[in-house]
């Protein structure tokens, strides 16, 4: 006999989106929402659903770092670009964890956004450096590439500002 148990439902709302669904279930005596490191918050980041991410993150019981940041690392792996940013602003979240599989995940499968951002994080580049440095060479062209963009909005910004 199957028997489908409040944390499958809730887990199965989470993959559907149905932001009502996970609410209403998040303070049922029989879910866990931080069982198996997190899961849940792992799969509403592996599957870009930011309203629920953020539910998921306001809640105590919840770590974003569990099961060394599978989220982070899954989110940029399947091109969640949203839920990338989210975790990133999490101080728990370790961009760099599991010898930069987030940012190895991203360049495998070509999400380049998702490289920029994880990119402009200190410990990826600080990790990359010192582990990875081929990598990291190949990657030091993004930093120009932004300073000159940067330098490119000034000059226009200075240009409107004088007529």
């Amino acid at each position: 006999m199957f028997y489908i148990t409040e944390q499958d439902k809730f887990e199965h709302h989470i993959k559907k989106n149905d932001l009502k669904e996970v609410t209403i279930r998040l303070n049922h005596p029989d879910v866990n929402v931080a069982r198996s490191d997190n899961h849940a918050l792992g799969l509403a980041a592996q599957y870009g659903h930011i309203d629920i991410l953020k539910l998921l993150l306001k809640d105590k019981r919840v770590d974003p770092s569990g099961d060394n940041n599978w989220a982070i690392r899954f989110a940029s792996e399947n091109g969640k670009y949203e839920s990338v940013k989210l975790l990133l602003k999490d101080k728990r979240v370790d961009p760099s964890a599991c010898s930069n599989d987030a940012i190895s995940y991203a360049l495998k499968r070509k999400h380049l956004v998702i490289v920029d951002l994880l990119w402009s994080d200190k410990r990826v580049k600080r990790t990359l450096k010192k582990d990875y440095p081929k990598i990291y060479e190949q990657l030091i062209p993004m930093d120009i590439i932004d300073k000159l963009n940067n330098f490119n909005k000034i000059k226009k910004f200075n240009n409107e500002y004088k007529r």
